[in-house]
């Protein structure tokens, strides 16, 4: 994956598990940039990248995430700091007892800025697709 890749709104929605009105409200706001062609928005994964480590960097959660807790700002709080971290992980080990994990090995490769290093066990469903 390069920095340069374009994405769609749904692409970007899909991978960081949030609705498309989510990412168009980020572009609208300036939290993401994204360019108009024709009716539809384009996202470089670069700036999907900077929007995540300029979230991390200032200790502020720029992505929200599905959550049981009944309080937004709680859900806002903790979705924000597993982003950081994943942000910023040297090592990511997903190592669960049968078949899980699949998300969280995906998404952390995408939102990594480190470089960091995937240790999948062959159990996790991803283990075949990544």
């Amino acid at each position: 994956m390069r920095d340069d890749d374009i994405l769609t709104v749904g692409q970007v929605a899909a991978q960081l598990h949030v609705t498309p009105q989510t990412v168009r409200a980020w572009i609208e706001s300036g939290k993401l940039r994204g360019g108009r062609v024709g009716k539809a928005y384009m996202i470089l994964r670069g700036d999907v990248y900077a929007m995540i480590e300029q979230a991390a960097a200032e200790n502020e959660p720029a992505l929200a995430a599905p959550s049981d807790s009944k309080d937004p700002g709680e859900m806002w709080n903790r979705a924000g700091q597993r982003r950081a971290a994943m942000a910023r992980y040297d090592v990511l080990v997903c190592n669960p007892l049968r078949d899980g994990m699949n998300l969280v090995a995906k998404e952390g490769g995408l939102v990594n800025t480190h470089d960091g290093t995937l240790v999948l066990s062959r159990e996790a469903g991803a283990w075949e697709e990544l």
